[in-house]
């Protein structure tokens, strides 16, 4: 690993082996004598962290799909039933399956990033004069009144 291309001090450079190897920005600066995370806004730290964090995902070949198609086998592991086998080996009636850590793998798996299944979608919103409008024709709906052309507008 050669951090010295990155501009940073030898403390810096341990700082960032350190972080590599316990992936805990509390633990690796105190490990290297810093009295808190704040060096992790260093551009230099940045840098060299980002870079050794894709050389290792490249040399291990782990990446967003990678990490997709093993939470897919968890969860396809979880919710393979199978038949309870009582003491002697024999097969019972009854089948077991692993379904808290087969919805904990489905949960990781709408988080990931390609996926975004649990993100929040946007609303366009109307304007205010648009709700206005709305809301005065639904209270004339709910009252029984036939539409009206629109006019001034109010809350009350």
């Amino acid at each position: 690993m050669e951090l010295e291309s990155y501009n940073i001090g030898p403390q810096e450079q341990l700082l960032v082996s350190l972080y590599l190897k316990s992936m805990n920005k509390r633990q690796a600066s105190s490990e290297a004598g810093y009295a808190s995370v704040a060096i992790f806004n260093n551009p230099g730290v940045k840098a060299a962290i980002s870079d050794q964090l894709a050389i290792r995902a490249e040399r291990l070949r782990v990446g967003g799909d990678w990490v997709l198609s093993e939470l897919k086998r968890v969860y396809d592991r979880c919710m393979q039933v199978e038949r309870i086998l009582d003491r002697d080996g024999n097969p019972t009636n009854d089948y077991a399956y692993d379904a808290g850590n087969a919805l904990k793998a489905l949960s990781l798996i709408g988080k990931h990033v390609d996926v975004r299944a649990f993100e929040n979608k946007s609303i366009k919103a109307a304007s205010s004069k648009e709700v206005v409008a709305r809301l005065q024709r639904a209270r004339l709906r709910a009252a029984g009144s036939p539409p009206a052309v629109e006019s001034s507008v109010s809350f009350f």
